[in-house]
């Protein structure tokens, strides 16, 4: 099958962190930054015996768009992938032995998976625009949440089944978080009252919510508790972002710096910590797991492309990658499985996939 190179921004899971970048006659954007020091960003390559990256596929004949978002501890995977309509998606669970198996999309030709927890309960959203629903699935069945709101999404759902993820409101527009407790919903709002929006991504089992809340100076990481409310977290001097949260209560995410460069962080108590080290920049971290361990994508300092990563609790190193592309990953196990999603040149797409250790 024949069809054009897609520009890999457009496949990233959020695709707003690269605000310069350029594209080369391979058609995949590069990181464009005159400021970045190669010699003062590598980040060392892991040995490629430590992890194998293997290929999911998609629904369909197998060479279409998919993306893997989050995996259990059990090492099943929820995402999403397009089937033979190209403009259709549905929500797919996956695993190594099984492959992958859609969900469906309720008809509305457009579903993504978010979250799936150790009862293999998922999350996410259906349609675009203000059109979104928000879903989560019952014994492998999709079912819609109902709010009021005219968009919402669900993004995260842990282990006692609590649902997060953010709703606008029907009334004013006004776009807030959520934390979904049976049939109580607590709503999560900025401190700020100039707040334009507030954004959830994760929710531990204590029922601690991550995020980031927008105001016209940008975004700022936060933590939320259900007795204090929100906290905003310390940065680099420069917007961030919280993506996942652990029991323990280490969060994982970004921060720029005075320079507008993106580091990998972890967040302690008051404590930002950029583990990829102060001098090293464009990283990012998205998936977290109890024992500490995170991954993300950094850039390649030779190719400028970006590259899955994973944290070692010491140690920031870029995950093998057989193809030589753009590739990210997007969540980690507590048995050290990786998920996210590679460019495969050979059908020139982003597909579902998941680092294992050999």
């Amino acid at each position: 099958r024949s069809q054009p190179m897609p520009a890999a921004t457009e496949a990233l899971p959020y695709p707003e962190l690269l605000e310069k970048r350029s594209r080369d006659s391979d058609g995949v954007d590069h990181v464009e930054d005159e400021r970045c020091d190669p010699s003062e960003s590598e980040v060392p390559d892991l040995l490629t015996g430590d992890y194998r990256l293997q290929i999911l596929g998609s629904l369909g004949s197998g060479d279409y768009e998919s993306q893997a978002r989050a995996i259990n501890d059990y090492d099943r995977i929820a995402g999403y992938s397009a089937g033979h309509e190209q403009m259709e998606t549905s929500v797919i669970v996956a695993d190594i032995e099984n492959g992958i198996t859609g969900l469906g999309n309720l008809g509305t030709r457009c579903a993504e998976a978010w979250d799936i927890n150790n009862l293999g309960q998922v999350v996410g959203q259906l349609g675009l625009g203000q059109s979104q629903q928000a879903f989560y699935t019952s014994d492998g069945i999709i079912k819609e949440l109902i709010f009021t709101g005219i968009e919402y999404i669900a993004r995260a759902i842990n282990e006692r089944g609590v649902i997060a993820g953010s709703l606008k409101r029907a009334e004013n527009g006004e776009r807030v978080g959520f934390v979904l407790d049976s049939a109580r919903i607590q709503e999560i709002r900025g401190p700020d009252p100039s707040a334009q929006s507030t954004e959830v991504f994760d929710i531990n089992t204590q029922g601690e919510a991550v995020g980031f809340t927008q105001t016209q100076f940008g975004r700022s990481a936060y933590h939320w508790t259900p007795e204090e409310g929100m906290r905003i977290l310390p940065s680099m001097e420069g917007e961030s972002v919280a993506y996942a949260i652990n029991d323990a209560g280490v969060i994982a995410g970004w921060s720029r710096d005075k320079n507008a460069h993106y580091h990998a962080v972890l967040w302690k108590g008051d404590s930002v910590i950029p583990c990829a080290g102060r001098k090293s920049h464009n990283s990012l971290f998205f998936g977290l797991n109890e024992k500490g361990e995170a991954v993300g994508m950094k850039v390649d300092k030779k190719t400028g492309r970006w590259r899955a990563a994973y944290w070692d609790g010491e140690k920031l190193f870029a995950l093998p990658d057989q193809f030589g592309w753009m590739n990210w990953a997007t969540d980690i196990n507590n048995r050290g499985m990786i998920c996210g999603t590679a460019f495969v040149p050979q059908i020139a797409t982003f597909q579902a996939s998941v680092w294992y250790r050999s």
